[in-house]
C-alpha cells in the first residue's frame, strides 16, 4: 500500500493515507481559554433570541436595522466583559509555543469578534496575536458558518504567494474544491 497505513480493527481493516500538517486552527472560547467567561446562552435571553436559535444569525434575521445594529453593540459589550474575565486554559499557551517551535502555522477561528479576541489575549502572560499567523473572527469579512464546517479558500497571505486557508469551526469535515472529504482531523 503506497504511503499508506493498515490499521486492522475488530470491526475492519482502515486505510490511512500519510499526511502533513502545515497549520492548526484553534478555536478560541473553551481552547485557548478556560471556559465558563461567556454565558452566551443568558445574553440570548437578554436580547430576546429563542432558545436554541443561534444569537449571530438570529440578530442578522432581525427586520429593522436599528434593532439589528442595537443588538450587534450589546454583543460587543458582552463579549468585551466576558473577555477581560477571561483566563488561558491550563497548558495553552505552551501547546502554542511547542507547535510554533515545531514550524506549524497556526491560527484562531472564532465566531467572537476580534476585539474580544484581542482583549482576551491581554489575559494571556506570554502569548499575543503576533504569536497566529491568522485570527478569522466574526468581523472578519468571511461569510458566517451556520454549519459549524470546514471551507478551504484561496487565499493570498504575504505578499503574491498563494495559499489555502481552510476555516474550521468545531467540526473536522474539510470541504474543498472539487467537493471532495477530507480525512478526519483538525488541521491543514
Amino acid at each position: 500500500m503506497d504511503g499508506e497505513t493498515e490499521i486492522v480493527t475488530t470491526e475492519r481493516p482502515l486505510h490511512i493515507r500519510a499526511f502533513r500538517i502545515k497549520a492548526l486552527l484553534f478555536d478560541f472560547d473553551g481552547t485557548l481559554t478556560h471556559p465558563g467567561s461567556l454565558d452566551l446562552p443568558g445574553f440570548a435571553r437578554s436580547i430576546g433570541c429563542p432558545a436554541g436559535r443561534p444569537v449571530l444569525e438570529w440578530i442578522e434575521s432581525l427586520p429593522d436595522a436599528h434593532e439589528r445594529r442595537h443588538c450587534a453593540r450589546l454583543l460587543e459589550e458582552f463579549e468585551l466583559r466576558a473577555a477581560a474575565e477571561s483566563h488561558p486554559n491550563p497548558g495553552a499557551e505552551d501547546v502554542v509555543r511547542e507547535l510554533r517551535a515545531l514550524g506549524l502555522k497556526l491560527g484562531i477561528l472564532s465566531r467572537n469578534g476580534r476585539a474580544a479576541i484581542d482583549r482576551s489575549l491581554l489575559n494571556f502572560p506570554s502569548l499575543t496575536a503576533a504569536d497566529f499567523d491568522l485570527i478569522i473572527a466574526r468581523d472578519t469579512p468571511l461569510p458566517p458558518n451556520p454549519l459549524q464546517t470546514a471551507y478551504c479558500t484561496p487565499q493570498t497571505r504575504s505578499g503574491s504567494e498563494s495559499k489555502r486557508l481552510c476555516w474550521w469551526a468545531t467540526t473536522c469535515s474539510i470541504y474543498a474544491p472539487p467537493a471532495k472529504r477530507a480525512p478526519s482531523g483538525c488541521c491543514c
